[in-house]
């Protein structure tokens, strides 16, 4: 996957300004082997043109990404 161009078909469907929370996120430090060099979903939606992210933490083991639109 190739940072940016994540398929998102909801994201017509959600206005600027509107908020997306996506969630079963591990830490960074939680991730498989696999993913050590980085997780293609989570940096797909961070290095997405129309979205601002910011991850929160719910428990020691799971983060969410709220995602808002920007245009």
């Amino acid at each position: 996957m190739v940072p940016g161009k994540l398929r998102i078909p909801w994201l017509a469907t959600l206005r600027p300004g509107g908020l997306l929370v996506l969630d079963n996120f591990s830490p960074p430090g939680r991730l498989p082997t696999a993913l050590h060099a980085g997780d293609p979903e989570r940096e797909a939606l961070w290095a997405h043109p129309e979205l601002i992210c910011t991850e929160v933490a719910v428990s020691a083991g799971e983060r969410v990404i709220l995602a808002a639109r920007t245009g």
